[in-house]
């Protein structure tokens, strides 16, 4: 799991980034680790969220259920991206995370073909944009 946040926070491209975080009460987020927490005292992480949801509790399925990236961007343009981590930054400890994984959105969209990719296809586009990628970069610092 270790591996997976710091893999999150250091890389360069944003599309590479991007990990699907489901927690013990079956809430899933799908962002960019943005802060870790000091090795001493209690263990979490903090994301960028682009997307959230949940697991249905009888087949697991993935609903998602809010999109994170019109604010995102927004922030950007009006030249406060600096106040994306405190305004949209989820703290999750890590000892209520159940499952870590990379997530890539057309492997995403091949196990769930009757999915809403749709909606996040279409916005992948901004996730990508420079300007994102320059705040994800800043945030990181």
């Amino acid at each position: 799991m270790d591996r997976l946040f710091w893999f999150s926070l250091t890389q360069k491209k944003d599309e590479d980034k991007l990990l699907m975080i489901t927690t013990k009460g079956n809430k899933v987020y799908i962002g960019y680790v943005n802060k870790i927490s000091e090795p001493l005292g209690e263990h979490y992480i903090t994301i960028i969220p682009q997307y959230s949801g949940f697991r249905d509790k009888e087949k697991l399925n993935l609903a998602i259920t809010t999109r994170y990236t019109d604010v995102i961007k927004h922030y950007v343009q009006i030249g406060k991206k600096e106040e994306i981590g405190k305004k949209l930054g989820i703290i999750l400890p890590l000892s209520e995370i159940l499952i870590v994984s990379k997530f890539d959105m057309e492997i995403f969209g091949r196990f769930n073909p009757n999915g809403n990719t749709d909606e996040i296809q279409q916005s992948k586009s901004k996730i990508i944009c420079k300007n994102l990628s320059n705040l994800l970069n800043d945030l990181s610092k």
